[in-house]
């Protein structure tokens, strides 16, 4: 299994393969964009261009069970109930164990 020294071992030689003048004083990166980059950013356009978030309506989605059909959540309810009472059952029985070891043993 590969360490976190092993595992980072190549962006620490790629940072220290950087210039001097890469970091300022205070640990921040000093990158400055070229100007093709300046350009392509240009061209991207507004961001409320791309994002649309005014719908016509809310789509309707219909997620309510069929008649009969049975969701995960009550399959996962109805497994936690039987566990409650295999649970219940289990203590009632080891209770009734234990009062019928002292009433042999100590008696009433």
């Amino acid at each position: 299994m590969e360490t976190r020294l092993q595992r980072y071992a190549k962006y620490r030689a790629s940072i220290r393969l950087l210039p001097e003048d890469a970091f300022s004083d205070d640990g921040k990166f000093n990158k400055t964009m070229t100007s093709s980059e300046l350009k392509s950013l240009a061209s991207m356009g507004r961001p409320a261009s791309v994002i649309h978030t005014a719908a016509s309506g809310k789509p309707e989605i219909d997620i309510a069970p069929e008649e009969g059909q049975v969701t995960p959540y009550a399959f996962y309810l109805a497994k936690k109930k039987a566990w409650w009472v295999a649970k219940a059952i289990i203590s009632l029985v080891v209770l009734g164990g234990l009062v019928a070891f002292f009433a042999f043993f100590v008696g009433f």
